[in-house]
């Protein structure tokens, strides 16, 4: 072979495996995390801007499934959106206790309403065909 292919295949296997090196390290995004699972995303460093918890409470589900609501709480931030699925097999509808929110008559099986909150409260529901089947929705942020 000739000593400029050789040349060139040494530098490009260097090459390879420092982009290999670089992407098994936290900061190349790879690598294992601190559970020694494979870490996933983008990685780098969490800023303060955007803390991993905030981004968890962007927005919020509440599953209505046998007959109750999954959470019973639910905690957002700022004026979230929270979608009610329903996955029961009869409709279920939300009144709102804070008369700002708009109460929902009926979630039809397999559907979902959003509700956007208001703001920063602790916001109380219930299914007005079942009083007892009850839930909140904690605003904060």
């Amino acid at each position: 072979m000739n000593k400029g292919i050789i040349a060139f295949l040494a530098f490009l296997a260097v090459v390879l495996l420092g982009i290999g090196i670089w992407t098994a390290t936290p900061m190349g995004g790879g690598g294992l995390g601190e559970e020694g699972v494979a870490a996933g995303g983008a990685g780098g460093v969490a800023t303060p801007e955007s803390p991993e918890s905030e981004k968890d409470r962007s927005e919020g589900v509440v599953n209505i499934v046998d007959g109750r609501f999954e959470p019973e709480t639910v905690e957002v931030i700022g004026q979230a959106n929270v979608s009610f699925i329903n996955r029961d097999d009869v409709p279920h509808g939300l009144d709102f206790e804070d008369e700002s929110i708009e109460d929902v008559e009926r979630i039809a099986p397999g559907a979902a309403h959003v509700v956007k909150m208001p703001g920063d409260g602790r916001y109380a529901f219930s299914d007005p065909a079942d009083p007892g089947l009850k839930g909140t929705v904690v605003v904060g942020g």
